[in-house]
């Protein structure tokens, strides 16, 4: 019993002494635990992406926030640029008419997914169910984000 004990302070110690190593490695570079909190409750942001910004920010937490936000712009900017080359066309019909839609996404791997194969089967009758005038169409979209 008393080695079990033993054990059970020890490794209570060592418990505290890593979380204190860890406050202290915050702090030195400039940020509290809270601000890593506060800052993923406020931007949803990835921990990692909250230290970088709070580190490069010196703790300032409005300054690490408007980071984030350019560094999401910089990244967003280069997603962009990537090209969706895989998708699915779907061919929709009824008594009134033939829709085809084509979903298009960056890898065959979400291509090939059920949940998206429903969804571009979704578009196509929703594309169906639209007024012959509003539904865009002809080669090149026109239609929604064509």
């Amino acid at each position: 019993v008393r080695a079990t004990m033993h054990r059970l302070r020890c490794a209570a110690l060592h418990a505290h002494r890593v979380a204190a190593a860890g406050r202290a490695r915050c702090m030195a570079a400039g940020y509290t635990t809270d601000q890593v909190k506060l800052m993923r409750e406020r931007t949803s942001a990835p921990m990692k992406e909250c230290v970088k910004a709070l580190k490069a920010t010196s703790g300032d937490l409005d300054e690490a926030i408007a980071w984030l936000r350019k560094a999401g712009v910089a990244s967003a900017h280069k997603k962009a640029d990537r090209q969706a080359s895989d998708g699915a066309v779907v061919l929709a019909a009824d008594a009134a008419g033939v829709a085809c839609v084509e979903v298009n996404t960056e890898t065959d791997f979400v291509a090939r997914n059920t949940v998206f194969q429903d969804l571009a089967a979704a578009v196509a009758r929703s594309c169906l169910a639209m007024p012959a005038s509003s539904a865009g169409g002809g080669a090149g979209g026109g239609g929604v984000g064509g």
